[in-house]
């Protein structure tokens, strides 16, 4: 497993780096969601197979997120109220995939 570093999403998305995904899944610090602040983290999930939709299911997340092939995927990463709390990341397929961790603000 490998850590994702979570990126600052206010200089821009092209300013973005992706990593590979890794096969055996990664993790992320989450989001903080709580006393009606957020701090919004997502995971953008760009899928490169001309071929091959993906499923990625992160923890915290009660629904499995399905990627078709050739799309991107914007996942919340909701940690609920505690700081620094740690999500699974788990891909179905990793080949052709490259992710990202990103605060909105």
């Amino acid at each position: 497993m490998a850590a994702l570093t979570v990126q600052d999403g206010r200089v821009g998305l092209p300013a973005v780096t992706f990593e590979a995904a890794a096969e055996a899944g990664d993790t992320v610090v989450a989001g903080i969601d709580a006393g009606g602040w957020q701090l919004g983290t997502v995971l953008i999930v760009v899928n490169a197979s001309v071929d091959t939709d993906s499923e990625v299911t992160v923890g915290g997340v009660p629904d499995v997120v399905d990627v078709p092939f050739g799309e991107t995927a914007v996942i919340p990463l909701k940690g609920g109220g505690i700081s620094g709390n740690v999500l699974s990341i788990a891909y179905e397929h990793h080949e052709d995939m490259t992710v990202a961790a990103v605060r909105l603000w």
